[in-house]
Formats: structure tokens, C-alpha cells, sequence
């Protein structure tokens, strides 16, 4: 397809996201498809279990396993209902956990803690 200055806009075109890694760090293609609303078919390996929650947002298989990738795919286009349902909880959690405000009060959470151990914080 090439290069598309707006690939969040092809997400709303699709009906999953299988993300089938052999290694990965976090997963942004996963945040995105879950920040449109659609349910994810990943591999467990590297952050991705930390993203996916296994049978609410979608499916985590096990990598180099075809087999299970294409039985979550089908898991989802067989029940559409559901498909909807993780599709939204996967917003949800996108929302709550990974937006630009819930990373940065994470963060700051975690350099007060790191501070207050180090005896260094402020307030």
C-alpha cells in the first residue's frame, strides 16, 4: 500500500488486528487497533500479554503456533457480538492505561515512589 500520512484512519476499515510476533517490545500497532475498537489476535511473547487480555480484548496465542493464530481469528469473525465487546474493552483499557495523560501519571507516580526511596523527594 505504501506510505499513508494517516494510518490510524485504516483501522475503521478492518474487522481484527492479528499481530503474530516472534518478538516484541510494546506493540504500538496493537495500541492503535485497540484505540479504534478492534479485538486483537497476538502472540505471547514480549509486552504483548501486557496489552492483550486473553478472551476480553482478544486472543493471545502462542508464537509459531498457525494453528491457534488462525483459531482466534475465527473465534472473532464467528461472533461478532463479542468481537464488539473486546473491541471496546480494549478502548477502555487503551483509555485508562496507555493514553498520553495515564502514561505520564504513571510516570510521575514512579519517579515520586523512586525519589521518596532514595529519601530525595520534595513534597
Amino acid at each position: 500500500m505504501g506510505w499513508d500520512e494517516n494510518p490510524i484512519e485504516l483501522y475503521y476499515g478492518i474487522d481484527l488486528l492479528v499481530m503474530p510476533s516472534l518478538a516484541e517490545g510494546l506493540g504500538v500497532s496493537i495500541l492503535e487497533a485497540m484505540a479504534a475498537g478492534l479485538p486483537v489476535v497476538g502472540t505471547h511473547v514480549g509486552g504483548i500479554p501486557d496489552i492483550i487480555k486473553d478472551g476480553k480484548t482478544g486472543y493471545l496465542v502462542a508464537p509459531k503456533n498457525s494453528q491457534a493464530i488462525s483459531q482466534g481469528i475465527k473465534s472473532i469473525l464467528k461472533n461478532l457480538n463479542k468481537a464488539r465487546a473486546m473491541g471496546k474493552t480494549g478502548q477502555t483499557l487503551v483509555h485508562r492505561q496507555f493514553s498520553a495523560q495515564a502514561m505520564s501519571k504513571a510516570n510521575e507516580s514512579l519517579y515520586l515512589r523512586l525519589m521518596a526511596e532514595k529519601g530525595t523527594a520534595t513534597h
